[in-house]
């Protein structure tokens, strides 16, 4: 029996806290793991309910959605970014594939002594305002396994420094 992948758009529900709801996005961080993003359906009065991410293997599937396909982007883990609007510059760390189509680079950003405190990861609108300062010089090992979840999304490559 072969395994299904979860997918954006699929119902699904966390192994251990039960959470459930619909998968609207697919997270690939810097070290390979995959988080898929549930949101819940709104309260009896309306109101939406907090969101959470959750690992990819740690969720089961109640129901298949219409299938969504995270499409290849021109950025990779460890590229120098910069936000083309803010000029905030930093380390791409993350990618995120939303259920609507939009793409935005999670980044790590360059502290400086004068900075104030500043968010973790700083999100960035991919393409319309990430400009690419300096590609990642770094390739992958052959030793290297797919990370979970499997699959050939090119966002997925992990990397030896």
């Amino acid at each position: 029996m072969s395994k299904v992948e979860v997918e954006v758009n699929d119902i699904v529900q966390d192994k251990i806290t039960k959470f459930k709801g619909y998968a609207s996005a697919r997270i690939v961080e810097w070290n390979g793991s995959v988080k898929i993003v549930i949101e819940q359906e709104a309260s009896e009065d309306g109101k939406p309910r907090p969101n959470a991410s959750f690992d990819i293997d740690k969720l089961l599937i109640l129901e298949k959605g219409p299938g969504f396909e995270c499409k290849p982007i021109d950025i990779n883990m460890g590229d120098k970014v910069q936000d083309s609007g803010t000029k905030v510059t930093g380390i791409v760390t993350r990618i995120i594939h939303w259920s609507s189509g939009c793409v935005r680079v999670g980044i790590e950003l360059e502290h400086k002594e004068t900075d104030k405190q500043l968010e973790e990861i700083y999100w960035i609108d991919y393409p319309s305002r990430t400009l690419v300062l300096e590609k990642c010089a770094v390739k992958r090992t052959s030793s290297e396994s797919d990370p979970p979840g499997g699959g050939d999304d090119p966002t997925r490559e992990r990397y030896n420094f």
